[in-house]
């Protein structure tokens, strides 16, 4: 298993680091899915839907990780980042919120409605975490799993082979999460990293099963991509030289970019 080492100084941060420090992982990784989606099933996308999902996650993200810094309790390098350069960070976030607003009023009425809606739980999430006990008993990592699918496939119609499509991407997000908990805490007792290259592997397999029966779907490639996604998290997990715990956590949100390939042959 790989073994994080202390985190790398500041002049020493690669672009791959960046990209993770600044919370631009999780938003790439939301608008390619997204991209993909709309891209395997023909279906027109307006430039600001993906727009308003990148200043969205970027929002969140970056609240969660200034909150985090703020209760000072395990601090990863992604913490210590927003808290050294918080200021940049709000004044970025203040001037992201009336752009979000904007993109988000030119949206159709329906898309609209269903983000509000995903909204509502989330908040209530967002302050369970933040603001009582909870935070410590709370499945995080399958939460997040949650929402993020949900976000990426609302502007598909909701179809079975959709909500397939979706719950392997959940089921990947929370994997992710797993990992990076596993690599971050190599005594932990969870259960989920303890077994992650098992539930790796099994995702995998579902995922080239399952879309072929009983007869192939145009989200059967996102599938796919999502299994290439689980194997790309097992692989990194099975490096044996030692790697520093940024590097890990910016290459495990990388992994989950398969679906470019697809927007790149279109």
């Amino acid at each position: 298993m790989a073994v994080a080492l202390p985190t790398l100084p500041a002049h020493r941060y690669s672009v791959l680091h960046r990209w993770h420090l600044l919370s631009l992982d999780a938003p790439t990784v939301a608008v390619v899915w997204t991209l993909a989606a709309a891209h395997i099933t023909h279906h027109t996308l307006s430039w600001y839907v993906p727009a308003a999902m990148f200043l969205a996650v970027w929002l969140v993200y970056v609240a969660d990780r200034l909150l985090d810094y703020k209760q000072g309790e395990e601090l990863e390098a992604r913490h210590r980042f927003h808290g050294r350069f918080r200021k940049q960070f709000l004044v970025a976030a203040f001037a992201a919120i009336p752009a979000l607003l904007v993109l988000m009023l030119k949206m159709p009425s329906h898309a609209l409605l269903a983000y509000t809606l995903l909204c509502l739980p989330l908040g209530l999430y967002f302050a369970v975490i933040h603001k009582t006990r909870l935070r410590y008993k709370a499945p995080k990592e399958a939460v997040v799993g949650v929402f993020f699918a949900a976000a990426v496939f609302l502007p598909e119609v909701l179809t079975p082979r959709v909500a397939i499509a979706t719950t392997f991407f959940a089921l990947l997000c929370w994997l992710n999460c797993v990992a990076i908990l596993r690599w971050e805490n190599p005594g932990t007792a969870d259960w989920s990293a303890r077994n992650f290259p098992a539930l790796a592997v099994a995702l995998a397999a579902l995922c080239v099963v399952t879309p072929f029966t009983p007869a192939p779907h145009p989200f059967a490639v996102l599938n796919l991509c999502t299994a290439s996604s689980a194997l790309l998290l097992l692989a990194i997990d099975r490096i044996q030289r030692p790697i520093s715990a940024v590097t890990l956590r910016a290459a495990a949100d990388a992994a989950l970019l398969t679906p470019v390939i697809l927007l790149l042959l279109r």
